[in-house]
């Protein structure tokens, strides 16, 4: 099978301009509000000595990869960031973010106050302050916020914090704020996350699977202090405790914290890189992973979703995922 790419600027398909220069394509797709990555290298000159014009900074690209004769699938828009140019070897390098977290008001420090609201509610002033559209889990909808300070942050670290206060997964992704429940693997409207069936025989070289303790912990305290009074909430047992650094408005607060916080440390902090052989394009983040029977027990019998996976197009199509325990799954953004 040949592999392909799409790259379209606007409405107008660029394949074929770029196809003489290009050299390689490689796209990082991650969990959460780490910004999807696209770096494409282009030569400058093609084989008839026609010079590539480059591509100004700002400039939206969206791409597509798969197999010649096949449906092609779509990773998304992206934003050209860097352009660097080896000028010993005469190739341009470009760096492009996602689109979705590069425009808008994301990053732009705010001071806001919202009491005695919702969760959902809450999202959806911060979706709508970046014209993106809301899709929330139904476990999260009604959730009570009693009292959240936002103060001199912004709203990409809002949502980091959030998603850790109530155990969710904020991601933004063509246009859509994501709010999802860690270790789900549903999508915002409930339904499953694709799934995929893997053997032995799809992975080449490098394949690796670590288990990493941190099944130490035994409870979770978490301290408030509000108009609610002062005081700590403690789930599990106090005999390893981990303590939160961050202290909440509300009793609410802390609990639904100390919560989240306790089933991702129960989980385990196991972790899977697969390298297939041949590329997977259809491979996403947040996918389930299953293993079949040519994989050990001890590793195929856990569950598995990816938390980032890359695809590299050159000669040919290369894809490598990175899996994790569904409920240690979490932004990968700082």
């Amino acid at each position: 099978m040949k592999p392909v790419f799409k790259i379209m600027v606007g409405n107008t398909d660029i394949t074929a301009t770029i196809r003489p220069f290009f050299i390689s394509l490689s796209l990082r797709d991650d969990v959460g509000l780490a910004a999807d990555t696209l770096d494409i290298e282009l030569s400058e000159q093609d084989n008839r000595g026609n010079t590539l014009a480059w591509p100004p900074r700002g400039r939206v690209l969206k791409v597509w990869i798969g197999y010649e004769g096949e449906k092609l699938h779509y990773k998304g828009a992206f934003t050209v960031d860097e352009l660097s140019y080896d000028v010993a070897e005469q190739v341009l390098s470009i760096h492009a973010k996602a689109t979705d977290l590069l425009e808008g008001q994301a990053k732009v420090l705010s001071t806001v106050t919202y009491c005695n609201t919702t969760l959902r509610d809450v999202l959806r002033i911060l979706a709508a302050r970046n014209g993106w559209t809301l899709a929330i889990s139904a476990g999260f909808v009604n959730k009570p916020v009693t009292y959240l300070a936002q103060a001199d942050e912004s709203d990409l670290n809002l949502l980091t914090r959030l998603g850790r206060l109530y155990g969710g997964i904020a991601q933004v992704k063509n246009g859509h704020l994501l709010f999802t429940e860690t270790g789900s693997m549903k999508t915002a409207s409930g339904r499953d996350m694709p799934s995929f069936l893997v053997s032995l025989s799809d992975l080449g070289p490098g394949a690796q699977y670590q288990e990493l303790g941190r099944d130490y912990y035994t409870g979770v305290s978490a301290h408030y202090s509000g108009d609610q009074g002062s005081g700590t909430i403690t789930l599990g047992t106090d005999t390893v405790l981990h303590v939160l650094r961050e202290v909440y408005e509300s009793k609410d607060q802390a609990t639904d914290a100390a919560k989240a916080e306790l089933k991702r440390i129960k989980g385990q902090n196991n972790t899977l890189s697969l390298p297939f052989v041949h590329g997977r394009p259809e491979m996403v983040a947040e996918a389930q992973i299953q293993l079949d029977v040519t994989f050990p027990a001890v590793i195929r019998m856990q569950p598995w979703v990816v938390s980032g996976v890359t695809h590299t197009l050159a000669d040919g199509l290369s894809t490598s995922v990175d899996c994790v325990y569904p409920s240690t799954l979490e932004d990968t953004d700082s």
